[in-house]
């Protein structure tokens, strides 16, 4: 991961399908986030490590919580 920002966590997440970065944005509800609040959708993703639920996107770095929910 890089030092883009931390904008929260999203839970009852899943992966939306489009082109760029690595083929996906992340859809879902939004816990923290300074600006979003409730169901919203990320940038592209560009880095995703499974392990921790850590993502990038091409601005800001969030934190998935629990399993993909589709």
């Amino acid at each position: 991961m890089t030092d883009k920002p931390h904008k929260g966590r999203i839970e009852r997440w899943w992966r939306f399908p489009c082109q760029g970065g690595l083929g996906y944005v992340i859809n879902g509800q939004f816990l923290d986030h300074e600006h979003v609040r409730g169901d919203g959708h990320t940038s592209y993703v560009v880095s995703h490590d499974e392990a921790t639920g850590e993502i990038e996107t091409r601005n800001s770095r969030y934190t998935l919580v629990g399993k993909e929910s589709r």
